[in-house]
């Protein structure tokens, strides 16, 4: 992203005092890692039932999408599922779900370790399959 800025600078021509426009660009900000995508296995869900995957040990979650398992293959070319989930929930400390289940538990029993993060999803009552893309950034 680049950040314009004007200076007006006081020229002196021929004794008349004009106004000159200077442009300044600055660089761009150093951009940060970039977080890795790690893929759930075929989660099988009751119509409304829950699941979830974590992040690799010591990661942060930055982002997660529910994708539509029904046609199988590799997920990096599934597409989103449709229509979205009940609920997808980054699952780390202060998330809580509509139903008022708090991190670290879950809503299917299972309980984060300490440092644990990712993302726990509901079905819409539909009771298809997903995998759960998960953008996770190393610590």
């Amino acid at each position: 992203m680049n950040i314009h800025g004007s200076l007006l600078r006081p020229l002196l021509v021929l004794g008349v005092v004009a106004l000159a426009s200077v442009a300044c660009t600055m660089p761009p900000p150093h951009p940060g890692p970039e977080p890795d995508r790690i893929y759930s296995s075929v989660l099988s869900f009751s119509p409304t039932g829950w699941g979830g995957w974590s992040c690799p040990s010591g990661s942060t979650i930055v982002d997660a999408k529910a994708l539509d398992a029904s046609g199988g293959g590799d997920p990096s070319a599934m597409p989103e599922a449709d229509p979205a989930m009940a609920q997808l929930i980054l699952w780390k400390d202060g998330a809580m779900t509509a139903q008022g289940v708090t991190y670290p538990d879950t809503p299917f029993g299972y309980t984060y370790g300490s440092g644990e993060e990712g993302a726990i999803a509901q079905n819409i009552n539909t009771g298809r399959d997903i995998v759960l893309a998960l953008d996770c950034l190393a610590g």
